[in-house]
């Protein structure tokens, strides 16, 4: 009879270890659940997963978005970034759109929200490394219509 709960245990993980996550974008679950497999693979323990997520209307239709950035999973006794891939954590954005969500973005970097505008502009942080091993921070804001994201230029954080 517990040979069937462990495994329904262990799919229903995510969900039980964040109230909340059950209303965020399949793909977004997915992600948590990935990064949440990582850091006990690599003999962390997992934190709150929705310290990696923040919702915000990006887009002004009055449904949030959903923003999730693997930099900031909390993963205790592992150092932040050990989870992601040598080129950098990934930030992915999905929009709500009339009830359905659209994925918007998948960017290695992070990010930052530019609140003093409505709506908030995402602005994207990304690490472009050259040749030399030298480097330099480039800042892409966007803006999203319709379900879409728009570059609009440069920005700062």
């Amino acid at each position: 009879m517990l040979r069937w709960a462990l495994p329904v245990l262990l799919l229903a993980a995510p969900a039980l270890a964040a109230p909340g996550l059950e209303s965020v974008p399949k793909r977004v679950q997915d992600g948590v659940w990935a990064l949440i497999q990582a850091c006990n693979a690599g003999g962390g323990r997992p934190g709150d997963p929705m310290q990696a997520i923040e919702r915000v209307d990006l887009d002004g239709d009055g449904a949030d978005d959903v923003i999730l950035d693997e930099a900031r999973f909390p993963c205790r006794g592992l150092k932040p970034g050990a989870l992601c891939p040598e080129v950098g954590c990934s930030t992915y954005l999905t929009l709500s759109d009339r009830g359905r969500w659209r994925p918007a973005l998948d960017v290695v970097g992070g990010y930052c929200l530019d609140r003093s505008a409505s709506p908030p502009r995402f602005m994207t942080v990304q690490r472009q490394y050259l040749a030399d091993g030298g480097g330099y921070i480039l800042n892409v804001r966007y803006r999203f219509r319709n379900g879409m994201a728009f570059q609009d230029g440069r920005g700062q954080c």
